[in-house]
């Protein structure tokens, strides 16, 4: 049996002969050890999500996470924050965005009182709405 590199090869069994197939060199491996800080602070982000969420992000996942997280503790504390609030965890696009407006410090559904100029929650519309009503039918009383 004849063999070059890089070549087919034809072998024999018993009586038969096999189409020829490809000599295989030894696989390149597609995972590198991280050459850089930022490619380990991406292989990082994506398992502080994996730890916490038991999620595993697949390729453009993890891209998107490398692409977007610069600060593992706040990455943690906003992965941490969303799945508190049961949100979609699989929702990778909007839990980068809550993390690109800053995390849990700026999570819209925990702030207390509203930014001045903005409009008043349907709850708190409604609130002041009876308030009003309650002044003018008792006169302020309680």
């Amino acid at each position: 049996m004849e063999e070059e590199e890089g070549k087919f090869q034809k072998s024999e069994i018993g009586s038969r002969t096999l189409e020829p197939s490809r000599t295989l060199e030894p696989a390149k491996t597609a995972r590198r050890a991280p050459d850089s800080p930022h490619s380990q602070l991406a292989a990082d982000a994506a398992l502080v999500y994996r730890r916490i969420t038991g999620l595993s992000p697949n390729q453009p996942q993890r891209v998107s996470i490398a692409g977007a997280v610069t600060d593992l503790l706040l990455w943690q504390s906003t992965v941490e924050h969303w799945m508190s609030h049961g949100w979609n965890l699989r929702n990778l696009p909007a839990l980068l965005d809550f993390y690109a407006r800053g995390g849990p410090p700026a999570c819209q559904s925990c702030q207390k009182s509203p930014s001045p100029g903005a409009r008043p929650s349907p709850r708190d519309a409604t609130l002041a709405a009876l308030e009003e009503v309650r002044k003018e039918l008792f006169g302020g009383k309680s």
